[in-house]
């Protein structure tokens, strides 16, 4: 990875600093400016051949035989909440970051994204429209998971996310309605995140007015042992109302 260098750099990394503040202090973590020996480069660390390597070892907390494709989804789960919500709040508050999978790193031990530089904020979506391509793409060719399950994964997490900085920062609402709720994205190109997550209204006492579900499962309960997550779509009133008292009687 080439590194960034320059006074840029650093008016970027206090910038940084600034936002991950507060609530948002223990995302920063999650980023990473500073270029060490044996970080990983994304294009590699994503590739077919080391994503088998990633899914051997993630997978050895399920049941013997689990559905391949099940724990591709699962372990891309874990990968997106790497990815996706300390870019956003650093989007969110006035630093858009270069996410594109050719220019950054992870580091050898994958607790951090090392970023290549800051960006502008149409080139921050693009970087990330390619870094959620790429591993849809190489999951797909590891394990034949279906890209929209991937993008459906992003989709729900960003939507938390970004639900969540809109009660503190205003200009998230306007970066949810880009990444989620528009058909193209800036460059013209047909958007994948858009149209993945829809709302319920159960009208039924003891479930909230709205509940968000996803279009497309990511069809964890193919493992054994693994219930509904609970914005799956294949989730009834009766399922989430089972749910909440379970939940319940654990508290």
């Amino acid at each position: 990875m080439a590194a960034a260098t320059g006074g840029a750099m650093m008016v970027d990394i206090d910038r940084l600093s600034s936002v991950f503040q507060g609530p948002f202090a223990r995302f920063g973590a999650a980023l990473a400016v500073t270029p060490m020996a044996d970080d990983i480069p994304v294009t590699a660390y994503l590739s077919i051949e080391a994503i088998a390597v990633h899914l051997d070892g993630f997978g050895q907390r399920y049941p013997a035989g689990s559905d391949r494709r099940a724990v591709a989804s699962l372990w891309s789960k874990t990968y997106l909440r790497g990815l996706i919500p300390a870019p956003m709040i650093a989007l969110v508050g006035g630093v858009p970051l270069d996410l594109s999978p050719d220019r950054g790193a992870l580091r050898a031990d994958a607790s951090a994204v090392v970023l290549g530089a800051a960006s502008g904020g149409e080139a921050a979506l693009a970087g990330l429209y390619a870094h959620l391509d790429l591993l849809a793409q190489a999951l797909k060719g590891s394990t034949r998971l279906a890209p929209r399950v991937v993008w459906s994964n992003a989709a729900n997490l960003l939507t938390a996310t970004l639900e969540r900085l809109e009660a503190v920062a205003p200009p998230a609402t306007a970066l949810r309605e880009t990444l989620l709720e528009t058909a193209k994205r800036p460059d013209g190109s047909a958007n994948p995140l858009f149209h993945q997550i829809r709302w319920i209204a159960p009208g039924v006492a003891g479930l909230p007015e709205k509940v968000r579900q996803r279009r497309v499962c990511c069809v964890r309960d193919l493992i054994a042992g693994q219930s509904l997550c609970s914005t799956c779509p294949k989730m009834t009133v009766d399922l989430w109302l089972e749910r909440v008292q379970t939940d319940a009687v654990k508290a």
